[in-house]
């Protein structure tokens, strides 16, 4: 293949992935994770981030306890935010591929870079596995 030929390719698939990029980030910032009760007394609405967005409280829930108000709003919260975070990883994995924990690629939670997953993004986006890059050369320890 002639290499302006593989270049033109290369530029594409980027330009492709762009596009996809923009359209998962656009569907996260949309993402609204939702819980309510049962009895739909008190209904909770976060953003992306799992960021308090909306309470609605019916005029039912008001007869509640205080405490039990409370401790509902808090659990449907992480209800919620659990349901946004569930919606987020769908859009991620569209961009990334599915068996990709892309939570570990950003909240540090593996101690270190999880090469695997690490390598899966990188194959996706059509760049190769980042381990088969050459490596930079070794120097041997000068001797005092």
């Amino acid at each position: 293949m002639d290499p302006r030929d593989a270049i033109e390719q290369a530029m594409r698939t980027v330009r492709e992935r762009q596009a996809q990029a923009a359209s998962v980030t656009q569907q996260i910032n949309q993402v609204r994770g939702k819980a309510q009760t049962d009895d739909e007394r008190v209904k909770v609405e976060v953003g992306s981030m799992g960021q308090l967005e909306s309470i609605e409280l019916d005029p039912r829930a008001m007869r509640m306890p205080s405490e039990d108000l409370a401790k509902t709003i808090v659990d449907l919260s992480k209800a919620a935010a659990e349901d946004a975070a569930t919606q987020t990883r769908k859009a991620m994995e569209t961009l990334l591929g599915e068996g990709v924990d892309w939570q570990k690629l950003t909240d540090g939670s593996s101690g270190g870079l999880d090469m695997d997953a690490f390598n899966k993004v990188s194959e996706s986006l059509g760049l190769g596995r980042m381990d088969d890059l050459p490596k930079p050369p070794t120097f041997p320890n000068p001797q005092p």
